[in-house]
């Protein structure tokens, strides 16, 4: 057995579950056996300040899906380096063929306060979520003894796009990982504001993604010129099913008892999402049902033009579904919502929203924030 043969029917129900297994793991551990990665075992200069320790199941849920740098932003990557369509593309893999136990785990980093960190596996980490996995199989590192955190800090920058080579179902690095990189290593003063120092951490990176030579130099050359000039990366949250009820609870948005009941459902669960919006009304006759929209990994080039796309689909499929109703059940009188309302969406972009209030909803499906 190379396949795990998981529950589809997650996708559309999150009262089923799935997880790997410890008969997955002795399959994986035969089928990817860490000696046939010796990268692994040998990593290069940039990321000397740790190592690999070993191979486990965890509870995917506990794992910070931050950056390797900052456990507040989306992730190690950058938030633009992945489109759409290779989301589309990772999510077919894991529907139509499953979960390949042949290919290499993702990889965490373990720190010294025993909290996990994805180096590898956030958009593997988001095809999880939407098929409601808890135990998954991970690749564990650690800071070598005598390191710093600011050394190890550099070497999870640099680890988050060398560890994601162009391989089957995984979306692997892109040159836009590779810019914040070095605006990190740059700004943080892990490495020289200088070309040589910047082509030198590049040049692993690029290798891993088949970014030839010239090219590397070409992109080393305009990240020194950018590096002068101390650009930065705007914060850019991720918001999966688990960020949304920290977002929540956070954010003081909670269910007030004989008055509101907050209804989180994610943007792509737009239709199955509005039905099961309906039937917690109906279950909840006494209390307004506020159906709150969260939008995933942002991963355009353009994230706030993608993270109103995706508000605008929802909002516009809910109203289409009520529409039907209205034309086929009711004879085209009007429906008058009792106590469902399609309420907001949860922020994500610190350059453009305030990250702790909620985005309502206007009547064109557009938001605002009070």
């Amino acid at each position: 057995m190379s396949i795990y043969d998981f529950n589809r029917a997650a996708l559309i129900d999150d009262k089923i579950t799935n997880a790997f297994t410890q008969e997955h793991l002795e399959i994986h551990n035969k089928l990817c056996p860490i000696e046939a990665y010796p990268e692994l075992l040998d990593l290069p200069v940039q990321a000397e300040s740790i190592e690999y320790s070993h191979r486990q199941l965890l509870d995917r849920r506990t794992i910070k899906d931050g950056s390797a740098v900052d456990p507040r932003s989306q992730k190690g990557r950058a938030g633009e380096a992945i489109l759409d369509e290779d989301m589309d593309r990772l999510q077919t893999s894991y529907h139509t063929h499953g979960a390949k136990l042949r290919n290499l785990a993702p990889c965490v980093f373990e720190n010294e306060k025993g909290e996990h960190v994805y180096m590898t596996g956030s958009s593997r980490d988001e095809i999880y979520d939407r098929y409601n996995f808890e135990d998954i199989i991970v690749n564990v590192f650690k800071g070598v003894d005598g390191t710093t955190d600011m050394e190890q800090q550099s070497a999870l920058s640099f680890m988050s796009t060398w560890l994601n080579p162009a391989v089957d179902a995984h979306v692997c690095a892109t040159t836009h990982d590779i810019r914040l990189d070095i605006s990190r290593a740059t700004e943080k003063g892990w490495i020289e504001k200088s070309y040589d120092a910047i082509l030198e951490r590049i040049l692993p990176q690029t290798e891993r993604v088949n970014i030839s030579y010239l090219k590397s130099t070409q992109l080393a050359a305009e990240l020194f010129e950018a590096s002068k000039k101390g650009t930065g990366a705007a914060e850019i949250r991720p918001m999966v099913s688990r960020d949304s009820k920290k977002w929540a609870e956070t954010s003081k948005y909670i269910d007030v008892p004989g008055k509101v009941k907050y209804f989180f459902r994610s943007h792509d669960r737009d239709k199955q999402g509005t039905i099961d919006a309906v039937n917690y009304a109906h279950n909840n006759p006494n209390e307004e049902v506020r159906i709150v929209v969260f939008c995933g990994i942002l991963t355009s080039g353009d994230p706030l033009t993608q993270w109103e796309k995706r508000c605008l689909k929802f909002h516009t499929s809910f109203h289409n579904i009520l529409n039907t109703f209205q034309n086929v059940v009711f004879g085209g009188a009007d429906i008058k919502l009792k106590n469902l309302k399609l309420y907001g969406v949860i922020p994500q972009l610190s350059e453009f929203q305030s990250l702790n209030k909620i985005c309502l909803f206007k009547d064109d499906g557009s938001t605002y924030q009070k």
